[in-house]
């Protein structure tokens, strides 16, 4: 019996808080360590593909969601589902099944899913975290971010109680951290004190960044070391 892929929703119910980032530079790490691996763009704006150099409206989530035959671009060895502005179409949400993006998932012939959610859509953002195994909420240190945290957590939090389906584990990850910057990342403990799980950092460098601005994966330095120290602790889940 095929193994069916573990799949990680990056999740934060906010943009600009290095999602995107944080979802392909995990994908890049993964592929570095032998791991076939896709990406799923589950937002409008379909940055995934844009970043790393593919065709940001080729054909993909929305196919994949639709049941229909779809081949990802491959790009620096990720299969990547490109998002689009169809996924804005009130009509297509409307006929979503919360579920249906796991049962399109369960099929792919990969190791590991990545869903990189759009902000601020919370539909879309539910079906990947009905169809995780584990989901990383990534947060700067600001009142709207520690909003779009908690919602985040109490989505799962309710489909948990419920007996729905849910990520068993969850990590809160401090995005650009800079130590240096006390005044903002200094905060960030204190800001988060009404969650008492792991709480994962992501620093920022100039490595990474251009790297991603150009497409490549990232050769190393600080956020590439954190990125590895994020995946040691998901594959150290059962």
């Amino acid at each position: 019996m095929v193994q069916p892929p573990r799949v990680i929703a990056i999740a934060a119910r906010k943009g600009g808080v290095g999602k995107t980032a944080m979802s392909v530079g995990l994908a890049h790490r993964l592929v570095a360590r032998g791991r076939r691996v896709a990406l799923i763009d589950l937002d409008p704006q379909s940055n995934v593909a844009a970043m790393l150099s593919g065709d940001p409206v080729a054909p993909g989530t929305v196919e994949l969601l639709a049941r229909h035959a779809v081949e990802p671009q491959v790009l620096h060895g990720i299969q990547v589902y490109a998002g689009g502005p169809s996924l804005d179409d009130p009509g297509l949400v409307m006929r979503l099944d919360p579920n249906d993006l796991a049962i399109a998932l369960a099929k792919l012939p990969v190791d590991v899913v990545i869903c990189d959610c759009p902000p601020g859509h919370q539909h879309l953002e539910r079906l990947a975290l009905r169809a995780g195994q584990i989901s990383l909420v990534p947060f700067e240190p600001h009142p709207v971010a520690v909003i779009g945290v908690q919602r985040v957590l109490e989505t799962i939090a309710a489909d948990r109680e419920l007996g729905r389906p849910a990520p068993s584990r969850v990590a809160v990850v401090i995005s650009r951290f800079d130590p240096r910057q006390r005044r903002l990342h200094g905060n960030a403990d204190k800001m988060l004190d009404f969650w008492s799980g792991p709480v994962l950092t992501m620093r920022w460098d100039s490595t990474f960044a251009q790297a991603l601005a150009i497409g490549e994966p990232p050769p190393g330095g600080r956020a590439v070391d954190d990125l590895e120290h994020m995946i040691a602790w998901m594959e150290a889940a059962p």
